[in-house]
């Protein structure tokens, strides 16, 4: 008896629990829907803003479905879902708030730049005139810096990464131009606009561009002597030995293909065509001048090859000069705005922000220099953002010929300094620029990741990436800044103290190495337990009604609570849309993407035939679900696979990639969408493996073989 009673007061605690989490989700929808109508009494003043508020309703609609499918399927992870909905609702409830209280900037206070010595002639460096009428606007509470139309020259300021202007600790002010306002860089090297600790940042009406372009290109026509280098003769850009790739920080060199389009500027595909031999992208090595245009490097060719074994005679080879921030960098900067900016000849990325919530890119253009030879180069990726708390909103943008990646945003991680049982000492300055201290009121939980521990089993993962799961995620009870004395010199480190909800066990950390110049050092050299932050991974990120084109890279994961929705894409390029990757990358280990909560919708892609969906870069291990890439929504999307194919000159047989690649998915939806291919045939239609949910009223009109089921497919329902 007693058994019984206590099996219904277990019972009956669970219904009451489930019923008051169910009445959670309803208050949160509704309070979803209140915010949508509330922003509409802002459309006059600010449409975007109104814009991107409503359009988090896409994101709410997958927490609600992600939350009851958790319920139903994971109810351990169903709290961390109500969760991370409660804090996107909260922190844009507390936008809305700012929204109604921003100032007008244009009623402040305008202050021309000509009246601060600008000549806006072309040949006069105006960035110390432009840079006075800023420091003056600033200091006077101003919210206009105009430019009138002309051309101004600028120079960067000198010493490593001094940009042309520099915004520190500056809020509401305005860089303003008008049609006709032209940026000339003496230089295409980044940064060349500098926000630091600032909010509310202006950009508007300007369009930027350098004197000379970014890139060196030419056909391979021959080989060395010895057959370890090749003759490249150039037809375009740079010549091989301006000081521009001896001044940039990585002189990378990439292959494309030779072919044209019908504009006779544009290769026919951005990558080369499998009927000639290939190599990977290569960094770091020098042209050597023969005579004429013709030139001479030794590239990386594998043991016991040639250069004739790897590379073709007819391939194009483009050398960028490369730099690794951005043309706009923004470090620790709020609700800062990019608005009608046109740009090209960018060597490097042409927005790069760390740890910079609600940042708006909007109408801006990005393309090829119109009196470019070609149009395959003009930056590196488009929009790159680093441990942003909250996303931003990125619409009505125009984005060509970039030579990487088209956005790429991401969370971060930091190595443990020291353990004391469930606390935790992290490293404050996680970033050579960014300190966590900023947003450390948003970090409510951790994961822990363990490089000691990887998955025996993984597809096409890079590197020593470890693996999320259940296990690995605690709540963080209190985060506070504390300063620690190094054991060694007894200097003082800052750290942010993590208490957590649990003891984690005992932990490798790096202490007693605790300074950043001793982190740099050894963090690569031996593997040591690391913590990422998911509440770092831009939730509420939208990215919609874009236009991109003709780029090396592609659309990558967006980390936690985002949606890619109404965008079109023509891409001449293999494998247009990556997510759910697994990923650590980058020298620093900072490039965190363990994707989450992530909607694409309504969506026209239009590509070359190969993976539409690469959905299969996920480390995880096969019989623990908790470790697979969660709820990822593919609904309504339009795929036309009509552009040229990377074999569109093989002549031997070739295997047809899988139209869809998905492996490690604990939620997966593929619903809606519409797959065209006029080609005569075509490849496995699915290749699915250890994937959940559901995949119903798709269209796949083409010559598509069937699917191949490897193991573990659960789908709810499948109908084609």
């Amino acid at each position: 008896m007693k058994l019984k009673q206590l099996f219904i007061a277990v019972a009956t605690v669970g219904f009451l629990l489930s019923l008051a989490a169910e009445n959670k989700a309803d208050n949160l929808e509704i309070r979803g829907r209140r915010l949508s109508e509330q922003a509409e009494t802002l459309r006059n003043v600010d449409p975007d803003f109104t814009t991107w508020v409503q359009q988090q309703n896409s994101i709410y609609r997958a927490y609600s479905k992600a939350y009851r499918y958790d319920l139903k399927n994971d109810p351990w992870e169903a709290p961390y879902i109500l969760e991370d909905w409660e804090n996107l609702l909260s922190r844009m409830e507390k936008e809305f708030s700012w929204a109604q209280k921003q100032p007008d900037l244009e009623k402040m206070g305008v202050v021309n730049v000509k009246d601060f010595g600008a000549k806006a002639d072309g040949v006069t460096d105006d960035a110390p005139a432009v840079q006075k009428a800023i420091n003056f606007a600033a200091k006077n509470q101003k919210g206009v810096v105009f430019m009138p139309k002309g051309k101004y020259f600028m120079k960067h300021g000198k010493g490593f990464r001094v940009p042309a202007l520099y915004f520190r600790g500056i809020s509401n002010l305005k860089l303003k131009g008008e049609p006709g306002t032209v940026i000339v860089m003496d230089t295409t090297k980044v940064p060349m606009f500098t926000v630091h600790k600032s909010s509310n940042i202006r950009f508007e009406d300007l369009h930027i561009t350098a004197t000379k372009p970014i890139f060196s290109t030419g056909l391979i026509t021959g080989y060395t002597p010895d057959n370890k280098g090749l003759i490249v003769t150039i037809d375009g850009g740079l010549k091989p030995d301006d000081e521009a790739f001896s001044k940039c920080e990585m002189s990378n060199f990439r292959i494309f293909d030779a072919g044209l389009a019908e504009d006779g500027k544009t290769p026919i595909i951005y990558e080369n065509a499998r009927h000639t031999r290939q190599r990977s992208p290569f960094n770091f090595v020098r042209m050597k001048h023969l005579k004429d245009n013709q030139y001479s490097l030794y590239p990386p060719v594998s043991k016991g090859k040639k250069a004739s074994d790897e590379y073709s005679t007819g391939t194009r080879l483009v050398n960028f000069t490369r730099d690794h921030m951005g043309a706009f960098f923004l470090i620790d900067s709020d609700r800062c705005r990019l608005n009608r900016v046109s740009v090209d000849r960018i060597g490097g990325i042409v927005i790069k922000a760390s740890q910079c919530d609600a940042l708006f890119v909007t109408g801006c253009s990005v393309a090829a220099a119109a009196n470019e030879k070609f149009n395959f180069a003009t930056a590196a990726d488009f929009y790159f953002s680093c441990a942003a708390s909250l996303g931003g909103f990125y619409s009505r943008n125009i984005v060509r010929n970039t030579a990487d990646d088209l956005y790429n945003i991401h969370g971060t991680n930091t190595p443990i300094l020291r353990q004391e049982g469930k606390i935790l000492y992290v490293a404050d300055k996680y970033h050579e620029f960014s300190f966590l201290r900023k947003n450390m009121p948003y970090i409510k939980k951790i994961d822990i990741l363990n490089f000691n521990e990887l998955p025996t089993e993984f597809y096409y993962s890079r590197g020593n990436t470890p693996v999320l799961r259940r296990s690995t995620r605690f709540k963080v009870v209190s985060a506070q800044l504390v300063t620690l004395n190094h054991p060694k010199n007894n200097s003082k480190v800052n750290a942010i103290r993590l208490e957590l909800d649990r003891d984690p066990g005992k932990l490798i950390t790096l202490d007693p190495y605790i300074s950043w110049q001793e982190m740099i050092k050894f963090q690569l050299k031996e593997k040591r337990h690391w913590v990422h932050f998911p509440d770092f991974c831009a939730q509420g990120q939208v990215i919609s009604n874009n236009y991109f084109a003709d780029a090396m890279g592609r659309a990558w994961y967006m980390g936690n609570g985002s949606v890619l929705r109404d965008n079109t894409f023509s891409m001449r390029y293999a494998w247009p849309v990556y997510c759910t990757w697994n990923k650590l990358d980058g020298a620093w280990r900072n490039e965190s993407c363990f994707a989450r909560v992530v909607t694409y919708e309504n969506n026209c892609i239009r590509t070359s035939e190969n993976t539409m969906l690469m959905l299969n870069h996920t480390r995880y291990y096969p019989d623990d679900p908790s470790s697979w890439t969660r709820h990822l929504y593919i609904h309504n999307n339009t795929f036309i696979i009509d552009m040229p194919s990377i074999f569109y000159k093989f002549k031997g047989p070739y295997r047809h990639e899988p139209l869809i690649d998905a492996r490690g998915l604990a939620d997966f939806e593929l619903v809606g969408n519409t797959f065209f291919m006029p080609q005569v045939k075509g490849g496995l239609r699915m290749v699915l493996k250890d994937i959940k949910g559901r995949i119903s009223d798709n269209k796949f009109i083409g010559p598509w073989s069937e699917d191949k089921i490897i193991r573990n497919v659960t789908l709810e329902k499948k109908s084609h």
